[in-house]
């Protein structure tokens, strides 16, 4: 389970697009609010920030974690369940094209497949 704080910390982070904008905000440090994103990252093993000296600049896994949370984190039960469901439709979509339509099409174009396969 993903942490509500951590959420609303990257919420506020991609709203302002700064870490120190966000913490001014939230009443962090700047470090805590870098520390966060950076404990976020860890629990879903993905980079939600591509940094450079003066700017960052979301990934898509950020702005697609973001609409999660959005969901999750409202305080109506309709759109905690609509966050639900659409994770779950993403999650399945994902594993569906991977694990059934990706090698069926690989299998249909047989010596002509780009793939190198195992």
């Amino acid at each position: 389970m993903l942490n509500p704080v951590l959420l609303r910390t990257l919420t506020v982070v991609l709203r302002t697009s700064s870490f120190a904008e966000a913490a001014r905000e939230l009443g962090y440090t700047g470090s805590a609010v870098s520390q966060q994103i950076a404990a976020l990252e860890r629990s879903i093993r993905m980079q939600l920030f591509e940094r450079s000296a003066h700017s960052i600049r979301p990934t898509p896994a950020a702005i697609m974690l973001a609409v999660f949370a959005a969901f999750t984190l409202g305080e109506l039960l309709l759109t905690q369940m609509l966050g639900f469901t659409l994770a779950v439709a993403v999650l399945l979509d994902a594993t569906v094209v991977r694990m059934v339509v990706g090698p069926a099409l690989l299998q249909l174009a047989g010596r002509y497949n780009w793939w190198p396969g195992e």
